[in-house]
């Protein structure tokens, strides 16, 4: 058994796992002006007079299908404000309020109808108001249509360090959604029910602005925790909205994906901390039942994880995290962590080898998932001792299809185009000059397996021996079939 290699890993996200039990409402920044297209952005002038008796306000822009994204707003027959893009706020402006219509127009537009004409409109005199361009511009369903929905800004006073936060719900998906603030509750979230168009209280939330994390929290539909993400950009001693927008059922990363927005008084918006769900399993050869506990405190976060079962936890992008594998009483510290942002809605964590000395770990986007033809086959060497010189070198009915280099994964998505099965029987081999072969049956077409190689070759104390295990990530979460034993 190889006692004395490094950690054997292959990670493709940046990720910050999140409990499952216990709140934690710090949130942090480590720049409260950087991501996103506004990351130059200088800091928004929020003392503009007003006369007693006016509004102050400014406009924020959420609807995903305007023709350009950028908005003009006319009150009465000039170009009052200007919302440079979507998800974007412009700068404010002094109103009377007995304003009841405004117009909007495409940016720049000179001449014809307007885009949207917003009518009935009241306003309170003496009030500053952060005013939200909601719906779907392509619709007059009631639910869907265009509206402006102005929001006072009254919040309470901010503690020392903190900021007063106050929620909007502009998802035109959904009905309403819970809050799930920590993402350790779905079955509670602090914030039952907040309907389409509505927000908390004026007065906000009280939230302590901590470096190094974000306000985690789930968006509940359901009962079952349906966007998990961790806003930051809050300004300490001000007050700062988080508006939601957008559509779950969009491409995540897509301009029209459902995220957080934070507006505060005196700074740009920021869109940032989307988070993924991490399926995670583990094949330690010298495990069965474990626990997953993380966040630098012991926090739980999956209290009892199988062998080859998924448990089912959060990460947040851009966040460096290291969790631990705790199983029959021996622990390894996990790192998840890498360069690269979550790039995907869903992960997958595998995580191998030997305990304590030689875990690997596998961390990886879902994969494409064919409907038809052939089956799509990925391969992972998580076992505890079958490494050598060769790299493993992998190969299908004899055609060499490449080296599982470390943990790394390799299959259609990541270059090796031929990696599939037909229905049918095969034969899969790991190795050059010691070998090892498995025989494999498909049945139907398309779909995709990860084969994961795990076990000991040379098995040692209580270390299972070698299996090839595949893994149906054809559907969510994936599924474990019963491991095959080599010929």
């Amino acid at each position: 058994m190889i006692k004395d290699t490094p950690f054997r890993s292959c990670v493709m996200a940046v990720v910050a796992l999140v409990p499952l039990a216990g709140c934690n409402l710090l949130l942090g920044v480590d720049d409260l002006v950087q991501g996103g297209e506004d990351a130059a952005a200088a800091d928004i002038d929020a003392n503009i007079d007003a006369p007693p008796g006016s509004v102050r306000i400014r406009f924020v822009s959420v609807v995903r299908d305007f023709p350009s994204g950028a908005v003009d707003v006319y009150i009465g027959d000039e170009t009052s404000a200007r919302v440079t893009a979507l998800r974007n706020a412009s700068d404010y402006i002094v109103m009377d309020p007995g304003v009841t219509t405004i117009a909007l127009r495409e940016q720049g537009q000179v001449g014809g109808a307007p885009i949207q004409q917003l009518t009935n409109l009241a306003f309170q005199g003496d009030t500053s108001v952060t005013a939200v361009i909601a719906g779907v511009h392509a619709s007059q369903a009631p639910d869907e249509r265009v509206r402006l929905l102005p929001f006072v800004e009254d919040y309470a006073q901010p503690g020392a360090g903190q900021a007063q936060v106050r929620f909007v719900n502009a998802v035109t998906e959904f009905e309403g959604f819970g809050i799930d603030l920590g993402l350790d509750g779905e079955s509670t979230p602090e914030i039952a029910g907040l309907g389409r168009y509505a927000s908390t209280n004026a007065a906000g939330m009280p939230v302590t602005v901590t470096a190094g994390q974000g306000l985690r929290m789930g968006l509940v539909v359901g009962g079952a925790t349906v966007a998990p993400l961790a806003p930051t950009g809050f300004a300490v001693g001000e007050g700062c909205f988080v508006i939601f927008s957008g559509r779950l059922a969009a491409a995540w990363g897509s301009p029209e994906a459902l995220v957080g927005m934070t507006l505060c008084a005196s700074r740009p918006p920021r869109i940032d901390g989307l988070g993924a769900e991490i399926a995670l399993a583990h094949v330690v050869s010298d495990g069965t039942t474990c626990s997953v506990t993380g966040l630098g405190d012991g926090t739980t976060l999956i209290p009892s994880l199988a062998l080859r079962q998924f448990g089912r936890t959060w990460a947040i992008e851009n966040a460096v995290a290291e969790v631990t594998l705790n199983c029959s009483g021996q622990s390894a510290l996990v790192p998840l962590e890498s360069d690269a942002a979550i790039n995907g809605p869903r992960q997958l964590a595998l995580v191998g080898g030997s305990l304590p000395s030689s875990p690997a770990l596998a961390t990886f986007p879902a994969v494409t998932v064919p409907s038809t033809g052939s089956r799509h086959a990925y391969f992972v060497n998580l076992s505890a001792d079958f490494v050598e010189q060769s790299a493993c070198r992998t190969s299908v009915d004899g055609t060499v299809l490449g080296s599982l280099v470390g943990a790394q994964v390799i299959g259609p998505d990541f270059g090796q185009s031929s990696s599939t099965l037909s229905a049918g029987s095969h034969t899969i081999m790991f190795g050059l000059a010691t070998t090892v072969t498995f025989p494999v049956s498909i049945t139907g077409s398309g779909g995709a397996t990860v084969f994961v190689l795990e076990g000991a070759f040379t098995p040692e104390g209580s270390q299972r021996p070698l299996r090839l295990t595949p893994v149906d990530v054809s559907v969510w979460p994936p599924v474990a079939g019963s491991p095959i034993s080599p010929i």
